[in-house]
C-alpha cells in the first residue's frame, strides 16, 4: 500500500531540490541567453525571460567571497581602497551592499577607469576564475534585460508588474539604471 504521505513529502522534496537548483554558469552561456531573447521574441513566452532572471538572481557569490574574507580584507589597504572606490563600506565584520557585486563588478569590467580595480578585487580569492565567469555572464543577462526592458513595452511591463521577480539587490540597480 503506497503511503500518501510520504509520498506528498518525496514529491515535495523532489520540487524543492529543482527550486534550487542553480542554472550552469559556463563561458559559452552567453549564447544560450541570446538564444532565450531570440525565442522571447519569436513567441512572447515569458518562461524565456524567467530563464534569464534565473541568472540574475542566483547568489552573489563576491558578497559571499568578501563577507567571508573580512578579516583579511580589513587588514589589506589596497583592497580596502577598492571597496571604498566602490561604495562597498565595511559594517562590523560584514557588508550589505544595494546592488548585487557580481552584476556591479561585471558591469564595471567594460569601464577602464574600474578594470584594474575590479581585477585585482577578484584576484584577492581563491575563487577568482569563478568570479569572472559569473559576473561576466550575471551582468551580461542584467544588461540584456535593462537594454530589453528599455526598448520595448511589453518587456519592460513584465519586469515591473511584479515586483518580486527580481532579488532585492538586483531590483535596486534595475530600478536605478533604468532611470538613466
Amino acid at each position: 500500500m503506497i503511503n500518501r504521505r510520504n509520498t506528498s513529502i518525496a514529491i515535495f522534496l523532489f520540487i524543492t531540490s529543482l527550486a534550487f537548483t542553480e542554472p550552469p554558469f559556463q563561458v559559452n552561456t552567453g549564447k544560450q541567453l541570446d538564444k532565450w531573447w531570440n525565442q522571447y521574441f519569436a513567441t512572447n513566452d515569458s518562461l524565456y525571460i524567467n530563464n534569464i532572471i534565473e541568472y540574475i538572481n542566483t547568489d552573489d557569490i563576491l558578497l559571499k567571497s568578501i563577507n567571508e574574507n573580512i578579516i583579511l580584507i580589513k587588514k589589506n589597504k589596497e583592497i580596502l581602497q577598492i571597496l571604498t572606490d566602490l561604495n562597498i563600506n565595511i559594517l562590523g565584520t560584514r557588508i550589505n551592499p544595494r546592488y548585487d557585486l557580481d552584476i556591479m563588478t561585471g558591469i564595471l569590467l567594460r569601464n577602464d577607469e574600474y578594470t584594474d580595480k575590479i581585477n585585482k578585487l577578484y584576484s584577492f580569492f581563491k575563487n577568482k576564475d569563478e568570479l569572472v565567469v559569473r559576473s561576466a555572464i550575471k551582468s551580461a543577462a542584467f544588461w540584456s534585460l535593462l537594454a530589453n526592458s528599455r526598448q520595448r513595452a511589453n518587456v519592460r511591463t513584465f519586469i515591473e508588474k511584479d515586483t518580486n521577480i527580481l532579488k532585492t539587490s538586483s531590483r535596486n540597480l534595475y530600478n536605478d539604471m533604468s532611470k538613466k
